[in-house]
């Protein structure tokens, strides 16, 4: 479920769909993976779902009931410009590393 301590935000970036009758423009825009994310127990978000060994098998013995009890966090615009070093101006998009 989607967790609500960070908004999610997606940096936008359109792109060309072009074929024979011309190109239109998609509004798209770039998406992290939940490697990326905290996963946390809606019950206290300051306990993680994931621990250094996996996911906790307190709350995650299995797949329906990890889903019941944790959440994914969303990515800022600022945790994907500082933390990730991913910007989008217009259709451009640069990377940091």
């Amino acid at each position: 479920q989607a967790g609500e301590l960070t908004p999610e935000f997606h940096p936008p970036l359109p792109i060309q769909s072009c074929d024979e009758t011309g190109c239109q423009t998609e509004n798209t825009g770039i998406v992290l993976e939940g490697d990326y994310r905290r996963f946390y127990s809606v019950a206290d978000s300051s306990v993680y779902c994931q621990t250094s060994e996996g996911w906790d098998p307190v709350l995650c013995p299995d797949g329906v009931t990890c889903a019941q009890n944790c959440a994914v966090d969303g990515i800022s615009e600022e945790e994907y410009n500082n933390g990730y070093g991913i910007f989008t101006s217009g259709n451009t998009l640069r990377l940091n590393y």
